[in-house]
């Protein structure tokens, strides 16, 4: 491949060392981790904005600049007045590190409601929420987390079932999406690796 063809003979003994194969468990973990990225996905028309300059007006960067630690990204997507977004904005955190990471957040935000389900994949990510002091928060290492910040008029649950936004009940819904994607990636891992 034209990207990384020029590393082939560092990542062929790699590719071929059975010691690095990714357990059943593991494999079932990613997927259980893919399905909340598509729920998380598809909560808010804000991951489908039209137009880069839509993406230009609603799409801003924090803990940039020379002080940035260069493992976490942490973007926001602001809803104000986009159809759909169901939240006054979503802020997304990647954490490249080995451990945990904190990030002071000001306003009035809650954890995504997918990473507060039952079925969360991911349960670092509430625990890790849970130690955090107040207007702070701490992300697990390697981790992907979703923020939301609340609309006027709006709820968001900070437990699974504990009411519903006024556009209807968001959690269920979320939880419930069909996804062809999920279950074609579901099935791809099961039939390859026998899970």
């Amino acid at each position: 491949a034209p990207d990384n063809g020029r590393y082939w003979d560092t990542i062929a003994p790699l590719l071929a060392d059975p010691m690095l194969l990714p357990s059943p468990a593991q494999l079932r973990q990613a997927v259980a981790a893919f399905h909340d990225v598509m729920r998380i996905r598809a909560s808010s028309s804000l991951f489908s904005l039209p137009s880069a300059d839509e993406v230009q007006k609603r799409l801003r960067f924090h803990a940039a600049g020379p002080g940035q630690d260069p493992a976490l990204i942490v973007a926001e997507l602001d809803g104000t007045g986009w159809p759909g977004a169901r939240f006054g904005g979503l802020l997304l955190v990647l954490n490249g590190a080995s451990e945990a990471k904190e990030f002071t957040l000001a306003g009035n935000w809650r954890l995504h409601p997918v990473h507060t389900a039952k079925r969360a994949a991911d349960k670092r990510v509430a625990a890790e929420a849970r130690q955090a002091n107040a207007g702070t928060l701490r992300v697990p290492a390697w981790a992907a987390v979703a923020i939301v910040r609340r609309r006027l008029g709006t709820h968001i649950p900070s437990r699974p079932g504990e009411g519903a936004t006024t556009s209807g009940a968001l959690v269920p819904a979320l939880q419930e999406i069909p996804h062809k994607a999920c279950a074609h990636a579901a099935a791809l891992a099961q039939a390859h690796w026998k899970l």
